[in-house]
């Protein structure tokens, strides 16, 4: 029986604990790879396999700590694996975030802590979602100056700034109507998905294209046909910069 009980802890001791990884994405991959501190972030830690859109896999660890990313890996590229990092699309946690492993440095990594037990990695890749069917979009929050303009009505019950755009998560031609936080100073918080969005700020309320209240912006702020302003969301939430009344903002 002594023997037995030793051989038991030996074999505890030698494959460490058992950490199974569950990732789900919204893209198509050829491959799937979780890398990190424990293979020396080389590209190659762990191969997952693809049921669907959720890619699993399983391996085992000593304790100690763990940090670790996801490389979605384009296979269509001709020997992608000379370079699997440049050929892959990284998937990260976001920044800060309560998955963010050590939300402080400057590497926004997954990671884990193994101390004798069995453990599972599940996420929306590139979130902090389990899954991503319940995952909305990365909170992306705009805030303008609107000193010294009145704010109007326009066609609605109530005096306020919009800000509207063509995607459908930026309501357009209605517009998602902003907050005042302080001293005409308006904000409001939007969750977006990873893509390029374009948009303006509106004075009033109006539910068609064609309507007054409209900001004119002009220089560098300006993108495309329609002189819009214009925003990338990546795989992290964001505060963009206060719109200074000086710049840009002028509501015919």
């Amino acid at each position: 029986m002594f023997n037995i009980i030793i051989f038991f802890i030996s074999l505890t001791l030698s494959f460490g604990s058992s950490v199974t990884f569950s990732i789900e994405t919204e893209d198509e991959f050829g491959a799937m790879w979780v890398t990190g501190s424990f293979d020396g972030w080389t590209g190659w830690g762990l191969e997952l396999s693809q049921t669907n859109n959720i890619w699993t896999g399983s391996m085992s660890l000593p304790n100690g700590e763990y940090e670790y990313v996801v490389l979605g890996v384009d296979t269509s590229i001709p020997n992608w694996w000379n370079d699997i990092w440049n050929n892959s699309t990284t998937f990260n946690a976001p920044t800060g975030s309560e998955c963010d492993f050590t939300p402080n440095d400057e590497w926004p990594n997954y990671g884990f802590l193994i101390n004798n037990n069995d453990i599972s990695q599940s996420y929306c890749a590139g979130t902090c979602q389990n899954s991503c069917s319940s995952f909305n979009g990365y909170s992306t929050t705009f805030t303008v100056d609107m000193s010294d303009i009145e704010i109007q009505t326009g066609d609605g019950n109530y005096p306020a700034i919009f800000i509207v755009g063509s995607d459908e998560q930026l309501n357009g031609p209605n517009g998602l109507a902003m907050e005042e936080i302080e001293n005409n100073r308006w904000q409001i918080s939007v969750e977006l998905l990873p893509g390029t969005y374009t948009y303006k700020f509106r004075n009033g309320y109006y539910d068609y294209w064609d309507s007054p209240g409209w900001e004119n912006i002009t220089g560098f702020c300006s993108s495309g046909d329609f002189n819009d302003r214009q925003i990338t969301v990546t795989n992290d939430n964001q505060v963009l910069n206060e719109v200074c009344l000086i710049l840009a903002l002028i509501f015919p």
